[in-house]
């Protein structure tokens, strides 16, 4: 538990650098470093570390930490430089594709390649099929194993182009949502990452998207402290509470948005894990019991896995979710041989 505690430390110092560190003296870092490595949180983590001083890590350990470090922003760097790559195939073609969670949530962090991210994912609307020929024409194999998206490697990159923001199909909550979310992109003004044709997608639609996918992520028993971490920067960006409420009513995520901003609250300090409540903390310890299992590539794997964290979290969907996990599951199987077309 003490390696929790520390861990808690240096991400509070990190997310508000006028908080005091109370570090254990016997801090286990080794054990500290690799839980903050299995949640997805050790980039954020060094901006604390840079600050305490020398010896307080061991050397090693040190140095194990800031070799890691360097390897995330590396990889941010390049899956950047891959999804400059994809713009000018797409770009030459007149197609526009938007940057999902990714670099649209790290540019609201203090160190925006201090946020892990594994894959890039990019979504483009009506013209995803010639998206998807382009991408065939310059010899990329797509694996169409999914209904809403392509997933292929490009330079070691493992890429999501998404024909549709979220899984939709069988799903009308998500219908909707995906339409909401449609509509957020469709301002006259839009906005691009510098150099780029690359949309990046307003606040509100990325505050939207990362409750939805963190909703489903506990949903599944993948919720880590990333998640939360991208809550705590989010939400410190300058947005109308309560407009968030009413969408999240709308599209039945307000019984999950009090629990990540729990959650959150933990994890900046603000409020005890001890006065969370006990749906809350059960959450909060989930989180910590065992270390993030890799989702398996193949169409069957993911399905297989996908359906026994469903059967193991069912009692989450009638606390945070907005159905059941037997209306889920019908809703699920139901789409897959009968509603395989979908229709927003």
């Amino acid at each position: 538990m003490e390696n929790y505690y520390s861990l808690l430390q240096l991400l509070r110092k990190a997310v508000d650098n006028s908080y005091q560190l109370e570090l254990p003296k016997d801090t286990d870092w080794k054990g500290v470093l690799e839980l903050a490595s299995c949640q997805g949180v050790s980039g954020i983590c060094l901006e604390a570390i840079e600050q305490l001083p020398l010896g307080t890590i061991p050397q090693q350990t040190l140095l194990q930490w800031i070799g890691l470090s360097e390897m995330l922003r590396q990889q941010f760097e390049h899956t950047w430089r891959v999804a400059c790559k994809l713009d000018e195939l797409w770009a030459a073609e007149g197609i526009q594709a938007t940057v999902l969670k990714g670099r649209s949530i790290a540019k609201y962090y203090p160190v925006p390649s201090h946020r892990y991210s594994c894959d890039l994912d990019v979504f483009i609307g009506g013209e995803w099929e010639r998206a998807c020929e382009l991408l065939e024409g310059q010899g990329i194999r797509l694996e169409r194993e999914v209904y809403k998206e392509v997933e292929f490697t490009l330079d070691n990159v493992y890429v999501e182009c998404h024909r549709y923001i979220t899984p939709v199909r069988g799903n009308k909550h998500l219908k909707a949502f995906e339409l909401y979310l449609r509509s957020l992109l469709n301002f006259e003004h839009k906005h691009y990452f510098e150099g780029t044709n690359l949309i990046c997608p307003p606040l509100m639609f990325t505050v939207m998207l990362c409750i939805e996918h963190a909703l489903g992520d506990l949903l599944h028993g993948h919720l880590t402290l990333k998640h939360i971490v991208d809550w705590v920067a989010l939400r410190r960006q300058y947005f109308n509470r309560d407009f968030l409420a009413l969408r999240c009513k709308e599209f039945k995520f307000d019984k999950f948005l009090p629990l990540i901003d729990a959650l959150a609250d933990v994890v900046e300090g603000k409020k005890a894990y001890q006065d969370l409540q006990p749906s809350y903390k059960e959450v909060f310890d989930g989180i910590f019991k065992a270390p993030v299992a890799k989702t398996p590539r193949t169409w069957f794997g993911k399905r297989v896995e996908l359906f026994f964290s469903i059967l193991r979290n069912g009692k989450k969907y009638q606390q945070f979710g907005y159905t059941s996990m037997p209306s889920f599951l019908f809703n699920s199987v139901w789409a897959h041989f009968f509603d395989k077309e979908v229709k927003l």
